[in-house]
């Protein structure tokens, strides 16, 4: 059983509380640039494996190339693959390589209940630790910085925050 679920991350820093000595105030350097990034992650709970797929945006291609991912990474097994309501999860594209691939089910959450989805907690803790109160010099080092903390975060410390 994986979880599944896409995330904005931005090259413009998000600012968040911070701790900071009183009467003094942390600066954080903005620029004008809005630019973002499509992750798709999936996380299996159980044993704390993570893997993603980097997109310019939300897309039904971006999603097919992770679930593809998927297929290749389990390909004896069948797999639960439980997500939300994403418009790019219900396409034509979708329905056929979910036909060829009969090992791979989607069970879909209810409407606007993101609480169920455990990657979830993995997108805020990434916010927190690696984007939040950043400034990053370019989308790629966005992206090296989300891969890096996804491949050191250990395994233990991944099924604890998904804990069900």
């Amino acid at each position: 059983m994986l979880f599944e679920d896409e995330a904005l991350v931005k090259f413009h820093p998000q600012l968040s509380r911070v701790w900071s000595k009183i009467g003094e105030r942390r600066e954080i350097a903005t620029v004008d640039d809005h630019g973002k990034c499509a992750v798709f992650g999936s996380v299996n709970p159980f044993s704390g494996e993570v893997f993603h797929t980097y997109g310019n945006t939300i897309n039904q291609t971006i999603f097919l190339t992770h679930l593809n991912q998927i297929t290749e990474r389990y390909p004896e097994n069948c797999v639960i693959l439980v997500l939300d309501n994403c418009k790019s999860h219900f396409t034509i594209k979708v329905q056929k390589f979910l036909e060829a691939n009969k090992k791979l089910f989607l069970l879909f959450l209810p409407p606007y209940s993101p609480d169920f989805n455990v990657i979830e907690r993995l997108w805020q803790r990434i916010r927190k630790s690696v984007t939040n109160n950043f400034l990053f010099r370019n989308l790629d080092e966005v992206k090296l910085a989300v891969s890096q903390y996804l491949e050191f975060v250990s395994s233990d410390e991944i099924k604890n925050l998904c804990m069900i």
